[in-house]
């Protein structure tokens, strides 16, 4: 009798196993993700976890913050890089505040709530002005950043040299300027980014065709492609992104663009293949940080997800600097075993 019911609830034990290994794998990479999270930000040794896809998103997540913490040891270093973070956050926070007040007056005076307005045209109105708000702290912030980009790449430079990085700029004493060739560069990547994001569009409204199914499914494919170019972005932010200019192969959506017009019956004619060739023509410039994102996908995908959550207005003048050295050695790491780890001794 006993050896009947065990037969019987064997099956249901092997069900539950495979129901449940997902969930305990899942819980098994949270795990060891803020763990590796926690060692990072103590700084203890900073080697990419060798397993776990979230375990390594955690840690490019909590890569800057390591690396900040390393700068911030050196007393002297901490003094200038709080004073020249917090007086420029500062100044935003205040053009920003006599911008909104002039506007808050104008509101005002317009009468732009008058009576028996109801509450979702006032949610309406309130979105947009918070919004625009916002807006302004971002544009204000970007025009602090081009007086006073320098301070940043100094104190980039001093976190490398804590954290074991070769820092990819030169000792420099920082003042406040206008530098237009810097803008212009900053200007002509924006540009670039903006390019090579749109034309792959075409592409995935090819979903669109699909009945039902088509327009969700376009949906999540044009929030993976954002992804995958705010990745691409924060990895362009360090030079080592750019070492395989002019070598790197294609990325994967070339690839696979490659092989539908190849295999696939209805794209094998020269339509397709123009864009393909168009496709490819426009991203050239962009292969290098592309083939970076491919080699460590994660630990940038954390990286680029810290950039975006924490890259507040006023807030992210504290996390700037720290982004390109964080970037710089995940890619090292991810192409050389010998690059030097951050350690508890270097940090």
């Amino acid at each position: 009798m006993a050896v009947e019911q065990a037969k019987k609830t064997e099956p249901q034990n092997l069900l539950s196993a495979k129901l449940t290994t997902p969930l305990r794998i899942a819980y098994e990479e949270a795990a060891e993700g803020v763990t590796a999270s926690v060692a990072v930000v103590r700084s203890a040794p900073l080697e990419p976890p060798a397993t776990g896809r979230l375990a390594k998103v955690v840690y490019g997540f909590a890569l800057p913050i390591a690396v900040m913490r390393a700068l911030l040891r050196d007393p002297l270093e901490r003094r200038r890089f709080l004073i020249q973070a917090t007086v420029r956050m500062l100044v935003v926070f205040a053009v920003a505040a006599a911008v909104a007040w002039s506007g808050i007056e104008a509101t005002i005076r317009l009468g732009i709530f008058p009576p028996g307005t109801d509450f979702k045209s006032k949610a309406t109105i309130f979105g947009a002005l918070v919004s625009s708000m916002y807006a302004t702290l971002a544009v204000i912030e970007w025009i602090v950043i081009a007086f006073t980009h320098e301070f940043d790449a100094q104190a980039g430079r001093q976190a490398s040299l804590r954290a074991g990085i070769e820092p990819e700029d030169d000792e420099m004493r920082p003042r406040v300027r206008l530098d237009t060739r810097w803008i212009g560069k900053r200007i002509k990547r924006a540009i670039r980014g903006y390019r090579v994001y749109i034309i792959g569009i075409p592409a995935i409204s090819v979903v669109l065709l699909i009945p039902l199914a088509g327009r969700p499914l376009y949906g999540l494919l044009l929030g993976l492609w954002s992804l995958y170019w705010l990745v691409v972005l924060t990895a362009s932010k360090t030079a080592a992104a750019w070492t395989l200019e002019g070598v790197a192969p294609a990325p994967f959506y070339l690839r696979f663009w490659s092989f539908v017009t190849r295999r696939v019956h209805g794209f094998r004619w020269w339509l397709p293949l123009a864009y393909g060739r168009t496709w490819r023509s426009q991203s050239e410039a962009i292969f290098s940080p592309c083939k970076a994102v491919e080699d460590a996908p994660y630990p940038l995908l954390g990286l680029a997800l810290c950039r975006a959550l924490l890259g507040l207005p006023g807030i992210y003048l504290f996390l700037r600097p720290f982004i390109p050295v964080a970037a710089a050695h995940i890619i090292a790491s991810s192409r050389r075993k010998d690059v030097p780890l951050l350690t508890e001794t270097t940090l």
